[in-house]
Parts: structure tokens; C-alpha cells; sequence
């Protein structure tokens, strides 16, 4: 399928900056010369300003949930001892950098509650690093991954290690092809991400999309494959059965 746009995806390339920057300079033209910009520009403001509270993730006796004050760039992770416990900030991602503009990317809780492995970007970039924090003391672990844009994760129910996605380090493929490629690797604390064994995703085609899932007990890992916007193929594995492989669920079907 032609992909005109794919050189778009580069965007620290000169002519992506040079392209990014007219756009800009267009629709700033186009917005100024609007009568009706002024008020849209208020009320939006208006509204942003309401913030916002996410529900509530559970584990282990703790409650996680993000929340933004009208003011705040970005929102602030909190954690709560019990129900009836006092919020505690857990990870504010303003306090990361000098300027301001990390951006927690998404977050997993161990199954005790006792770890929690997020991902952070800076400027906009998306382009997230996984870390692992102790959630009693607030304090990172040593383990640090990049390439996790977008990142699905499963904790192992010992809280040892997950399964997570990740993109390659670049050099590694083609030019061009380094927002390509995501795969499954198999991460256990304290170890060089660098070394995880790479658990699925090996010879698939670029552009798939793979996502993880855990049964409660641990035994079943099940990868979903997107496939374009049409199809999502299923595969499962028993990690009770040393040496056992990925079994086809459902592959090749137009369906969600």
C-alpha cells in the first residue's frame, strides 16, 4: 500500500521541520484572521480549566489515579494507602525536567501494589522511557528502557518482572523504520533491558501492532495483533509448559 506520508514520521528531519513549521505559520494565518477565534479561544480555556480526575486502579490494598488542577500542564499521579487513606503524590511529571514539559505516558501497577512501571517523554516527543518505582518509598529502580511509546505491560503476578513492548534501538533497522517494528520482550528486574529475550514479534511484518495480556493466575500470555484498523489477530501461550510456543487464536480474519 503506497505510504506517501510515511516520511512525516521523522520529526527531527530538516524538511519534516521545514513542513511542520509552514503548517504552522498557515493555520496561524488562518486562526488570526477568524473573528470568531477570540471567544473560541476563551471558552476552550474556560473548560480546560475544569481539570480532570481519572478512576481509580486498585492494587494490592492502594488506589492509583492521575489528576489535574485547571493550571497544570500536565496531571500528577497519586497513590492512596486503603479507601479511606490520604493522597499521596506518587509521580508528578512537571518535577522531571527544568522546563517542565515531561509527560507521563502511561502507568502499570505491580498486582501487590508495590512497583510501578511508567513511562515518560519529553518536548512532546511521545518517544517514552520505561522505569520502575518503588511505591512505599517513592524512589526509582535501577532498571531503565527506552523505545516504550506507547508501552503495553503485564506484571508477572510475583511482581519479578513483566512483558512489555518496545521499539528498536536505532541502527538496528532501516533507516526510517525505527517508529516500526514493535515487539514482545520479557523483562525481569534488576537485568539490562538490553539483554530481554524478545518473547514474540520476531520475522512479523513492520507495521504490526502488538499488545499484551496476562490471565489473573499468570499462566496464559495472549498477544493481540493489530493489522491495520480491520483486523487484530490472537495468539496465546502456556508459560506453565516450559518450552511451549505461541498458538494461533484467530489470524487472517477482518474483524476487531
Amino acid at each position: 500500500m503506497p505510504d506517501p506520508y510515511r516520511w512525516l514520521e521523522d520529526g527531527e528531519a530538516d524538511e519534516v521541520r521545514r513542513w511542520s513549521e509552514a503548517q504552522a505559520r498557515h493555520t496561524r494565518a488562518v486562526l488570526d484572521a477568524e473573528p470568531s477565534a477570540a471567544g473560541i479561544r476563551e471558552r476552550l480555556r474556560a473548560l480546560f480549566a475544569i481539570g480532570l480526575v481519572s478512576p481509580p486502579v486498585a492494587r494490592g490494598g492502594r488506589y492509583f489515579h492521575q489528576r489535574r488542577a485547571g493550571d497544570q500542564e500536565q496531571p500528577i499521579l497519586y497513590v492512596r494507602e486503603g479507601r479511606e487513606g490520604e493522597d499521596r503524590v506518587l509521580l508528578d511529571p512537571a518535577a522531571l525536567s527544568a522546563d517542565r514539559t515531561s509527560a507521563l505516558d502511561w502507568w502499570y501497577p505491580s498486582d501487590d501494589g508495590r512497583l510501578l512501571a511508567y513511562g515518560v517523554s519529553e518536548g512532546g516527543s511521545e518517544k517514552s522511557v520505561l522505569r520502575v518505582r518503588d511505591v512505599r518509598a517513592g524512589q526509582d529502580l535501577a532498571d531503565v528502557i527506552p523505545g516504550t511509546r506507547a508501552c503495553s505491560l503485564e506484571w508477572r503476578t510475583d511482581g519479578t518482572g513483566f512483558f512489555y513492548t518496545r521499539y528498536p534501538e536505532a541502527g538496528s533497522v532501516p533507516a526510517g523504520e525505527e517508529n516500526y517494528h514493535r515487539r514482545v520482550y520479557a523483562h525481569t528486574l534488576g537485568r539490562d533491558g538490553r539483554e530481554d529475550p524478545l518473547v514474540f514479534g520476531a520475522d512479523r511484518p513492520p507495521e504490526d501492532w502488538p499488545n499484551v495480556h496476562l490471565s489473573p493466575d499468570g499462566r496464559w500470555l495472549a498477544v493481540s495483533v493489530s493489522r491495520g484498523w480491520t483486523r487484530t489477530d490472537v495468539y496465546l501461550r502456556d508459560l506453565a509448559a516450559p518450552g511451549a510456543g505461541f498458538v494461533t487464536v484467530v489470524e487472517g480474519i477482518d474483524a476487531i
